[in-house]
């Protein structure tokens, strides 16, 4: 939820939490009325008389509270997520500062959740790495800061804040999911790797979405990333166990696709013929993915890997189609990172 903030009464100094105070509309200072809130977002207002819409990102609003010491009314501009005039603690700007109280901690997190939604992930970094350093070791504030590291490309630094998050919460599915992904980005963007190597960062990769999954059993996401990568390891008989066992876990269509897409082609280079749980959803036009659901790069590397192997012609070619099958239910191109060729 939005942190509770507070001012001063302009004339007799008394503290009013925002809670006691109702937003103005500052074009026609009628009383706002809340469209949303939000966990973790922006506040948004629309204006019930001249139809103005607010939001706490873009524009500031006037707040207006009867002070409980004085009665008179305490107006006060709302700007950048928080009062303006908000008397924000002198440790939040103060660099050298070791440790943050309890409001401060509040105030930088949620100025961070707020940062990362908008993807001004700079900003949500700069907050991140003051929680980090200067109050007790969070796992969910590494987390998020590796989150906004990895989509900034610092997948290094991602790794490292993912895997200190980890020690301090074993038990969060979702961080080892996180490590998993960034390490199966980094691998794609890798240049002329050795096989051996690759094969040893996927293992890592593998572990990471086991453990995921260990966590979270119902995860489409993990349980996809592990047939996708038990193909990548060559290892057939594993992505036919998996595309197996993940059956009852993937509920939405856009991953029953996906699903049957990865199925389909590790039957296809096992030898084995395809049933018509696989072939249904492949053939089904009507499911459309968007081309941020689902990077194919690593599939992508998996055919060229195949073509320099020598690999079985007939069932590469087999795979191929099934492959553009899938292609096809794309409306725009998918994403394609640079493929790393061992």
């Amino acid at each position: 939820m939005p942190i509770e903030v507070s001012y001063d009464c302009p004339h007799c100094g008394h503290r009013i939490f925002l809670s006691e105070a109702k937003p103005c509309c500052k074009v026609c200072e009628k009383q706002l009325v809340e469209k949303s809130r939000l966990i973790n977002r922006e506040w948004n207002f629309v204006c019930p008389v001249c139809k103005k819409g607010y939001s706490g990102h873009e524009d500031h609003i006037y707040w207006l509270a009867t002070c409980r010491e004085c009665g008179r009314i305490a107006r006060h501009d709302f700007h950048d997520k928080v009062p303006a005039s908000t008397v924000l603690p002198q440790t939040i700007k103060n660099v050298g500062h070791t440790s943050l109280s309890t409001q401060e901690i509040q105030y930088l997190a949620q100025r961070a959740e707020s940062y990362a939604g908008s993807h001004t992930y700079e900003r949500a970094l700069e907050c991140y790495d003051q929680l980090i350093q200067k109050s007790a070791p969070h796992p969910y504030h590494l987390k998020r800061r590796g989150f906004c590291h990895r989509l900034l490309g610092n997948l290094e630094k991602a790794i490292d804040d993912f895997t200190k998050a980890i020690q301090l919460d074993p038990d969060d599915g979702t961080t080892y999911w996180e490590r998993g992904a960034t390490r199966a980005q980094k691998l794609s963007l890798e240049m002329k790797i050795p096989r051996a190597r690759k094969r040893e960062m996927l293992a890592q990769i593998l572990i990471d979405y086991k453990a995921s999954v260990e966590r979270i059993p119902t995860s489409e996401e993990g349980w996809l990333a592990i047939l996708e990568t038990d193909m990548l390891l060559h290892e057939w008989d594993d992505a036919i166990s998996t595309y197996g066992a993940c059956k009852p876990y993937i509920a939405s269509q856009s991953y029953q696709l996906v699903r049957a897409w990865l199925g389909s082609l590790a039957l296809t280079f096992a030898g084995d013929e395809l049933d018509d749980e696989c072939k249904k959803p492949l053939s089904d036009m009507i499911t459309r993915m968007k081309n941020t659901e689902w990077c194919v790069s690593e599939v992508d590397s998996l055919f060229i890997e195949l073509g320099n192997e020598n690999f079985d012609a007939l069932r590469l070619d087999k795979a191929k189609a099934i492959h553009q099958k899938f292609l096809d239910h794309f409306d725009e191109p998918p994403i394609r990172y640079h493929i790393g060729k061992g």
